[in-house]
């Protein structure tokens, strides 16, 4: 049980640096479109593009419900890892952005990051009711992936975190 909660948690924590954005089935309705927040130039787009991404990440893991389930899932976890890399690649590409840019980035996808955090919740739910065989499983599969988190973090904290010391964010 120790091994489930560990490996839940760290997966969570995996994607807290992430930008959010609307998943597929969060599209904005007629009413909303007016709400909707568009990225505004190449720095704001990868976020968005990168957001797209891990919004998968909730829907792979409330898609493991038994042993069988996890082939496809660690398929789609794979693909996830490799896009994200990519990302990361480019972004170091990119000039860092001011402070500034990222608070503002920061605002934009806050509320849209609590509702994929709300949903990550769900499907980690629906993980501890695994059998434990399956659970190991998984955990193991979601501890590749927290790995290759990890790596990315530095370059995702540098392109869309703000300092704190700069007055970016709550200490």
């Amino acid at each position: 049980m120790k091994m489930k909660l560990a490996t839940l948690a760290l997966c969570a924590c995996s994607i807290s640096f992430l930008p959010a954005r609307t998943t597929e089935s969060e599209k904005p309705t007629p009413e909303k479109a007016e709400e909707e927040v568009k990225p505004e130039g190449p720095l704001e787009e990868r976020a968005f593009a990168i957001f797209d991404l891990t919004s998968a990440l909730p829907d792979i893991f409330a898609s493991v419900t038994d042993n069988a389930s996890i082939a496809a899932a660690q398929v789609k976890l794979d693909t996830l890892s490799t896009k994200l890399t990519a990302h990361a690649a480019e972004l170091k590409k990119m000039d860092a952005p001011t402070n500034e840019a990222r608070k503002k980035l920061k605002a934009k996808i806050d509320p849209k990051q609590k509702a994929i955090n709300q949903k990550m919740q769900g499907a980690m739910k629906a993980m501890m009711e695994l059998d434990e065989q399956t659970a190991m499983q998984v955990g193991t599969m979601f501890m590749g992936f927290g790995q290759t988190m990890q790596e990315l973090t530095p370059v995702m904290t540098k392109y869309f975190s703000p300092d704190p010391e700069e007055g970016g964010e709550d200490k």
